[in-house]
């Protein structure tokens, strides 16, 4: 399926400007010249990047960062900001979680690099999740099996020695558990990289 991008800004000649720069790429692209529609399409259509202007008239771009951290947190957010926008852009990092955040004037290969990033970051996640969700799924069953009383055990090439046929299912629980730690670092370490450098 097509990455979906939503570009939210209250100046169309914006939104059209960028919709035009992302045309080449492979995205499925909504525009909305305000918060609540921004709302209303991500309530009914599968958003993988929204960027949004700062200055928008009754809810400003941070707040609605906010409201997807909150309610849609597995949308990645781009803000766009202006020169005085400091402090916006700075509630956007530590209370939207914005994945990136660009200053005006950006240029059209800035927009596009960013957005492309976080198309691919967003993939990367998805990939880790379904990863981890089976790990934890196949955990919990062989747990599960390794917890039945062991009644047939099996013969060890040792004659005085008498090995348990879940012995190997303990060794592979412990390595499903090691590599969905490392999963769970490794989106750790996304979600630290993604976040902009201190302003």
């Amino acid at each position: 399926m097509e990455p979906t991008i939503l570009i939210v800004d209250d100046d169309t000649r914006v939104t059209r400007s960028i919709q035009r720069l992302l045309a080449e790429e492979s995205y499925r692209i909504y525009c909305a010249d305000s918060a609540s529609k921004a709302i209303h399409i991500v309530q009914n259509e599968t958003i993988d990047v929204v960027i949004t202007d700062e200055r928008m008239p009754i809810m400003k771009g941070n707040e609605f960062l906010l409201y997807l951290k909150e309610n849609h947190p597995q949308i990645v957010r781009i803000l766009i900001t202006g020169a005085g926008d400091t402090d916006s852009a700075y509630r956007a990092i530590n209370e939207g979680e914005v994945y990136r955040y660009l200053s005006k004037p950006c240029n059209g290969l800035d927009i596009l690099t960013t957005v492309r990033q976080a198309v691919e970051y967003k993939r990367l996640l998805e990939i880790l999740d379904r990863a981890g969700k089976v790990c934890r799924r196949q955990l919990r069953q062989l747990q599960s099996i390794h917890a039945r009383p062991s009644t047939k055990p099996e013969k060890s090439t040792s004659p005085n020695i008498r090995v348990s046929p879940y012995h190997k299912i303990t060794e592979y629980i412990t390595n499903l558990e090691t590599e969905l730690e490392q999963a769970e670092r490794l989106i750790n370490v996304l979600e630290i990289e993604s976040v902009p450098p201190a302003i």
